[in-house]
């Protein structure tokens, strides 16, 4: 699964250190989830692509955007997989609960 996250309402620097921080909550995330202990993440696209052998794989892509105003805690998701999309907002933690229960 490619993790790939924006944060919106900040300056660059600021953005790129809260995309950051979310990739890692979202990744140690995904690995304590046990619905999703079978699923490699990727923090690159370049990464992903590279991985998408063999074709029997199912590749998913995983968009999370987060703004910094009102709160800073409620991301906006989109999971997108073979044929399926997902979409959903909430708290990182519930956002992974929900992505790994959609995963088949």
């Amino acid at each position: 699964m490619l993790i790939d996250v924006h944060v919106d309402g900040c300056v660059a620097e600021a953005c790129l250190q809260g995309a950051s921080r979310l990739e890692k909550l979202l990744t140690v995330q995904l690995a304590v989830n046990s619905d999703c202990a079978r699923v490699h993440t990727f923090l690159s696209r370049d990464q992903w692509m590279l991985a998408k052998t063999p074709a029997t794989a199912k590749h998913w892509t995983l968009t999370v955007t987060q703004s910094l105003a009102p709160s800073p805690s409620r991301v906006t998701w989109q999971l997108s997989g073979p044929g399926k999309n997902y979409r959903g907002t909430g708290k990182p933690s519930q956002a992974i609960k929900e992505v790994c229960a959609n995963l088949d």
